[in-house]
């Protein structure tokens, strides 16, 4: 049982569990908006996501220095750094196109991990920009890559699609609200999180208000298969924000939280 939870805690710390929500999303996204797949977008997102939040999740620790570093931390970074070769691979094979949001996305993961100068902040620790942040990384990579990998261009991005991309921004609004719930009690007051500026049972009213203008644009353009897939979805993505709290497991955010694209592609299966 030590080496499965050690595993485990591998596949969490290591951020190949968001990685696969990621690749799910932009799976659902795909599913949802009748586009064409493309697996070295797939892997792609796989990999990038890997490097990019351990990346911001570590760098801070390890100041990319290697000896000095606990065992788990020396095991993280010698898995991400032989992600990054895989990562410029399927950047590679991927349209050209897409070239320029990959790196605007790419610029916004820097910065928010690192400060323009150090006198700055960087972006993660601007009063209310974190969340925002988070949720615009998340939708352009698992929607717009998605719409741009089918040869589209941004002109061809009609109302629709950016409707989409809306319901996807919400969604990732009301996921970041339980991390925020559980990083009450060590977030420094200069962020300004959601659960910050109106305590945690607001911030709940906050997100179920978000999730229920997301069933709205669900429901008004049709993305989904059957009323019934559609209300255990949000049943499930209601019950995660409702439930969450700050003496939840951490276990609860990093694996079930983050699972939620997850389970809510079994459903649309």
């Amino acid at each position: 049982m030590k080496y499965l939870k050690q595993i485990f805690d591998f596949y969490l710390n290591a951020s190949i569990h968001v990685a696969l929500a990621v690749v799910v999303f932009a799976e659902i996204s795909i599913w949802q908006l009748n586009l064409n797949r493309d697996l070295n977008l797939y892997a792609f997102l796989f990999t990038a996501t890997i490097t990019a939040y351990n990346f911001v999740k570590f760098s801070g620790i390890a100041k990319f220095q290697f000896r000095g570093l606990n065992k788990r931390l020396q095991q993280i970074q010698i898995f991400s750094f032989a992600v990054i070769p895989l990562m410029f691979y399927f950047l590679f094979q991927l349209n050209l196109g897409l070239f320029f949001l990959i790196l605007g996305l790419g610029v916004l993961t820097f910065l928010y991990a690192v400060p323009l100068s150090p006198k700055s902040k960087n972006l993660r620790n601007m009063s209310g920009l974190k969340v925002f942040i988070i949720a615009i990384v998340w939708t352009g990579a698992t929607v717009f890559l998605p719409l741009l990998s089918n040869d589209f261009d941004f002109s061809n991005i009609g109302p629709q699609d950016i409707c989409y991309a809306l319901l996807r921004f919400l969604l990732v609004l009301v996921l970041i609200i339980p991390f925020e719930i559980r990083d009450l009690g060590w977030d420094d007051a200069e962020l300004k999180t959601i659960p910050q500026l109106f305590g945690e049972s607001k911030a709940k009213i906050i997100g179920s208000i978000l999730i229920l203008f997301a069933i709205l644009i669900e429901v008004y353009f049709e993305f989904y298969t059957n009323s019934a897939e559609l209300a255990l979805r949000y049943a499930i993505l209601l019950f995660l924000l409702l439930y969450s709290g700050r003496q939840r497991s951490r276990y609860y955010t990093i694996f079930w939280v983050e699972a939620l694209p997850l389970l809510w592609w079994i459903l649309i299966l």
